[in-house]
């Protein structure tokens, strides 16, 4: 019985250690393309400013000399947890799954994708209908009065925060279905 039991903690531990190790992978490849790709990602998240952010060429400033290194690692940061955090999910219920019957594997699946589904729909309400409608008016907002010069990192926490949050609130109807 002991020796069962033994060789079932190692099998485990063996799935959770290439769970992690899968999941470093992916988050290396994820920050990595995204650091190569860098101008891309980042015209693509200016987008919804509209080119707003300053007069020199709506484009948006940085202070300091470190601010567009730090910005970029930051962004890449992110881009590899978006891209490992479904490994990571997937690994985590592949854990689960000998713990579970099969009809509750079958709802705790759906359950997860349904929520990494209504998190993605949260995240693109941000970007394509609440940023551009926002950021048109928060910077207009102080026409003839002032001009707006955005700072790169502040404008990348505000979408970063955004999406993340606005994100989660899009995951409430789960929760309560499930509460």
């Amino acid at each position: 019985m002991a020796a069962r039991h033994r060789r079932a903690g190692r099998r485990y531990g063996l799935r959770l250690r290439k769970t992690l190790l899968w999941t470093f992978v992916t988050f290396s490849i994820g920050a990595g393309t995204t650091w190569f790709y860098k101008e891309q990602v980042f015209s693509f998240l200016l987008a919804p400013a509209g080119g707003q952010l300053s007069p020199f060429d709506g484009l948006p400033v940085f202070n300091s000399p470190i601010d567009m290194l730090g910005a970029t690692i930051s962004l890449s940061i992110r881009g590899g947890m978006v891209v490992a955090l479904p490994v990571l999910t997937w690994g985590l219920l592949s854990l689960l799954k000998p713990l579970l019957p099969s009809r509750w594997w079958r709802f705790t699946t759906t359950f997860v994708v349904l929520t990494m589904l209504c998190f993605l729909i949260g995240a693109a309400f941000v970007y394509y209908v609440m940023l551009p409608v926002s950021l048109g008016f928060l910077l207009n907002f102080g026409d003839g009065v002032a001009v707006p010069v955005i700072l790169l990192d502040k404008y990348i926490e505000l979408i970063s925060s955004l999406m993340l949050w606005i994100g989660l609130v899009f995951e409430l109807p789960i929760a309560m279905y499930l509460l």
